[in-house]
């Protein structure tokens, strides 16, 4: 369904920028470079995804969201960059979160335990790619599939000194984690 944290590829449309703007970082400071989405929002529904991607050094960090019913009920996980070509745009990331509850077995309740990942491409003002997810509460099933495309949204992420100060701020807009 909704799941997809990519979070970390606007690298590719903004290579001479990254570039240019590494000179005046520290090494642990962290830079913004973009926020992508195709989250649909009305005054009480939002469906879709989007991933907030920031640079520390030459690495990358993100933030991925889904929704999926209300709005204001968008769930959001820190999303891991496993790979990231700079030649061919090519971005791996992935992630885990809970989008609720699983009843299990004999009335059992039990937060879901979904893990997700991405594999795909940055190309200009788009990330576009396969988004897979499975709750490992139920390892037999297959995971699930979607094409995800998510565009440049012109929204102002923050910066950080430091990416202590980027793990806060991620761990307070992170939903509910599997043990």
């Amino acid at each position: 369904m909704n799941i997809s944290r990519l979070c970390i590829l606007a690298l590719s449309c903004l290579l001479p920028w990254v570039a240019a703007s590494q000179a005046d970082e520290t090494p642990d400071q962290v830079t913004p470079l973009g926020s992508f989405s195709s989250i649909n929002e009305d005054a009480e529904h939002c469906n879709g995804e989007a991933l907030d991607v920031w640079r520390i050094g030459n690495t990358f960090v993100g933030l991925f969201h889904t929704c999926a019913g209300t709005t204001g009920d968008t769930i959001t996980a820190v999303a891991s960059v496993r790979q990231f070509d700079a030649t061919t745009h090519a971005v791996v990331f992935e992630g885990a979160l809970s989008r609720g509850t699983d009843y299990l077995k004999g009335g059992v309740q039990t937060p879901s335990k979904d893990h997700f990942s991405f594999k795909g491409t940055i190309s200009g003002d788009e990330i576009v790619g396969s988004l897979s997810w499975i709750d490992e509460n139920y390892p037999t099933h297959k995971p699930k599939v979607a094409t995800l495309h998510l565009r440049r949204k012109s929204v102002q992420l923050p910066g950080f000194a430091t990416q202590a100060d980027w793990s806060r701020y991620a761990t307070n807009l992170s939903g509910p984690r599997f043990p």
